[in-house]
């Protein structure tokens, strides 16, 4: 992030080649993301013999997770999933741990502290008598807000030149340009070659895309001279 920024200090605009969306449209306006890895500490007892006498972890995050998920939608744009749980010792003990990650998404115009509040207070709320949750990291990308029409105009005129037509679309997956949009530098995303279904083992390029895909970019930095 650090290098970034130094180098696109005063940039007119800022072109990234992340892969084009599977439609073929490029990206001019990306959602920003937030991975918050937290745990829950309960107390540990016999399932069988005392179970009165614990308080489960897991249960406690079980309601964490319903309470974080009922955000999805608090503001337009955002949405929250916790993608990753794991906790307790062995089915006859009542679990003192437990932990698990949440996604955050959010757009450019969301109140990003004031959601990130609210995600604070129901991981440290005593969700469940005798346990405590706590946030162990958390770590974030910026949202992408959206590419100036002007820049968008100039990228499809030049794919146009090579052979292709191209439209645009917003996305909630998150990039470098979210750097560059929080500078304040117009930025236009996705102007790689054409892929899809990322991060599965169906993703793919379409290796056809990847010569006029480079042209456009490049006709697209001479226009902006």
């Amino acid at each position: 992030r650090h290098v970034i920024r130094q180098h696109v200090q005063g940039a007119r605009a800022v072109l990234n080649a992340e892969p084009g969306r599977i439609s073929g449209n490029v990206v001019n306006e990306r959602k920003g993301s937030y991975r918050i890895d937290f745990e829950v500490t309960g107390v540990a007892a016999h399932a069988g013999i005392n179970p009165a006498q614990g308080a489960s972890a897991i249960d406690a995050l079980a309601r964490k997770i319903l309470a974080l998920h009922a955000l999805n939608g608090c503001e337009p744009g955002i949405t929250v999933n916790v993608g990753f749980v794991q906790g307790g010792m062995a089915s006859n003990v009542v679990a003192p741990l437990a932990s698990a990650h949440a996604d955050l998404r959010y757009t450019a115009d969301n109140d990003l502290q004031g959601v990130l509040a609210r995600i604070q207070a129901i991981i440290e709320e005593e969700s469940l008598p005798r346990t405590s949750g706590r946030i162990i990291e958390s770590r974030g990308a910026l949202p992408m807000a959206r590419t100036p029409d002007h820049i968008l105009d100039l990228y499809q005129r030049a794919a146009a030149q090579v052979g292709f037509a191209v439209q645009a679309e917003s996305t909630g997956g998150a990039a470098d340009s979210g750097i560059t949009s929080d500078m304040g530098i117009p930025s236009l995303c996705a102007l790689g070659p054409v892929g899809g279904y990322a991060h599965s083992e169906r993703e793919f390029c379409d290796l056809s895309t990847f010569v006029p895909r480079a042209q456009a970019l490049a006709l697209t930095l001479m226009a902006l001279r």
